[in-house]
């Protein structure tokens, strides 16, 4: 009888180790399936998680769980669409603008009136810096305006996957809370450290859109104003260039408000160039600084250069979205890290 049960308890054991060998097989070829489709899915998980409390007061009303995630889908769609359109629109008049004026040699670079308002000790080093400016210039505006003609050529691929990101944000809402049961199900840790993860998800992607996001775009289009009123060349480029570089923690509009105000100053508008600079430095500088403790707090707050790092990591790994998925990644990554020291080192070293 011992026997029998050793051999029961050995096939148990076997059957036990082909049933995990097929689940990482069907694991290995559903994650080889979905991965074109990853930066979507994660782009719907963010959305779900940003759009959760607002689902949570339709669904008090409507006593409907369909009704209420198609609605949060509607609003959220529609405005995205209107969003895009407009922004679309005019981001394309800019570029175009800017190529045109480049190709007819309208808008060029006076080397020798920039360079003879500077110090005479630099003016040598800057002639030979910016000998080929223009052309720089030129091809970069090209290369701009081409890259931006095939996204627009793509616009079959970038609706297709505007559907599938609506169609999975839907069922995020509408069964999130079944799919996280399940997660809390099969997860092989206890139930406290899964609340704990899905805690700091969900703080970290709140903290991201509306701290980080939020923060960018409102300096954006404060520093939009600015160059508008001081006379600043093509400011909506201007503008996404200062919503690009505001994801940089310490550095920051810094970068981009520095060579625009310069600009203004060596163009000949003394006037403008000191306004701009009292628009970068308050109505820009300080959003940050109010701006974020409000919208962020401190929850999900990272080392700066731990932003810096999982920023640029992001867009190389997951691109565009890396500004989102990165810091979203590193702040869960600390989670565990503070999870291992608190639960799990003095167990392992044992």
């Amino acid at each position: 009888m011992a026997n029998g049960e050793k051999t029961l308890s050995h096939h148990k054991k076997i059957q036990i180790i082909a049933f995990l060998g097929i689940v990482l097989i069907m694991l290995v070829l559903v994650a080889l399936m979905l991965k074109p489709l990853a930066n979507i899915l994660l782009f719907s998980g963010i959305l779900a998680v940003i759009f959760r409390p607002f689902y949570n007061a339709l669904l008090k009303r409507f006593k409907n769980t369909s009704a209420a995630a198609g609605v949060v889908v509607f609003v959220v769609l529609t405005f995205l669409v209107l969003f895009i359109w407009g922004f679309g629109q005019l981001l394309f008049n800019e570029i175009a603008d800017l190529y045109f004026r480049f190709k007819s040699g309208e808008f060029v670079f006076n080397r020798s009136e920039i360079i003879s308002q500077l110090p005479s000790f630099l003016q040598d080093t800057v002639r030979t810096l910016s000998a080929d400016i223009n052309s720089v210039l030129g091809k970069a505006a090209s290369g701009v305006f081409q890259s931006f003609s095939t996204v627009v050529s793509n616009l079959a691929s970038f609706f297709f996957s505007l559907f599938i990101a609506f169609f999975a944000f839907y069922y995020l809402l509408k069964d999130g809370s079944k799919l996280k049961y399940l997660v809390l199900e099969i997860a092989p840790i206890s139930g406290g450290q899964e609340n704990l993860i899905l805690e700091k998800i969900i703080k970290s992607v709140n903290g991201v859109v509306k701290g980080t996001f939020l923060v960018a775009l409102t300096q954006s289009i404060i520093a939009l104003i600015g160059f508008i009123i001081f006379g600043v060349p093509n400011p909506l480029l201007w503008a996404m260039c200062t919503f690009v570089a505001a994801f940089i923690p310490n550095i920051g509009t810094a970068i981009v408000m520095i060579p625009a105000v310069a600009y203004v100053f060596l163009t000949g508008h003394t006037g403008a160039g000191i306004g701009l600079t009292i628009w970068a430095v308050v109505a820009v500088g300080l959003i940050d600084n109010i701006l974020s403790p409000k919208l962020v707090g401190r929850s999900a707050q990272l080392h700066p250069l731990l932003v810096l790092l999982s920023v640029i990591g992001g867009l190389q790994l997951f691109g565009f979205l890396g500004f989102l998925l990165g810091p979203i990644f590193m702040a869960v990554f600390v989670a565990l890290i503070e999870m291992y020291t608190v639960d799990f080192k003095e167990y392992l070293q044992k």
